[in-house]
C-alpha cells in the first residue's frame, strides 16, 4: 500500500488531463528529489557523515495520478532496494508562497491529517531550498544527492 501511494505522486499532466495552474515557486519545488544537506547543519565527517546521508528523508514534491490537481508529497529513506518510503501526504503553498503546508497521510486513520506541518521557505531556486519550522531549526536540502 504505502509504496503504490509513493509511486503514485510521480505523475505527468499529459493526455488530456486540464493543467493545473501552479505559482512559480511552486513549480520549483516539482518533480525534483531534495536532498537534505547535512553538512550544512553538522559538522561529521566519514562514515557517520555518509550514514547520515544514507538515512535522512528525501523528499519529492509532485502530483497525483489520477488526479494532477492533488499536490502531493512523499519522504524516502535509503537508496535503491534499502529504500523505503518514511511518509506522504499533500502539500501546498500558503497564498503569500513563503509558507509550505504538509498534510501527512495518517496511515493509522487512512486520511490526511487536518493540521499541516508549516515550514517557512527562506529560500527556493531551482536547486536549493531552506526552509524553517515554526520556532524549530532550519534545514537546508539541494537537488544534487551528497
Amino acid at each position: 500500500m504505502l509504496a503504490i501511494f509513493a509511486i503514485s505522486i510521480l505523475a505527468s499532466c499529459g493526455g488530456g488531463t486540464p493543467e493545473v495552474k501552479l505559482s512559480e515557486k511552486a513549480k520549483l519545488l516539482m518533480d525534483k528529489t531534495w536532498y537534505p544537506d547535512t553538512k550544512a547543519d553538522t559538522k561529521f565527517g566519514g562514515d557517520v557523515a555518509k550514514i547520515g546521508d544514507f538515512m535522512s528523508g528525501k523528499y519529492l514534491f509532485g502530483t497525483a495520478k489520477d488526479d494532477p490537481s492533488d499536490l502531493v508529497y512523499s519522504i524516502t529513506i535509503g537508496e535503491g532496494f534499502l529504500s523505503t518510503t518514511s511518509g506522504a501526504g499533500r502539500w501546498k503553498l500558503d497564498t503569500d508562497d513563503k509558507t509550505l503546508l504538509l498534510y501527512p497521510w495518517d496511515y493509522d486513520k487512512k486520511e490526511y491529517k487536518t493540521e499541516p506541518t508549516k515550514y517557512n521557505i527562506e529560500e527556493l531556486t531551482a536547486d536549493k531550498l531552506v526552509w524553517k519550522t515554526d520556532g524549530m531549526y532550519t534545514e537546508h536540502f539541494s537537488t544534487t544527492k551528497p
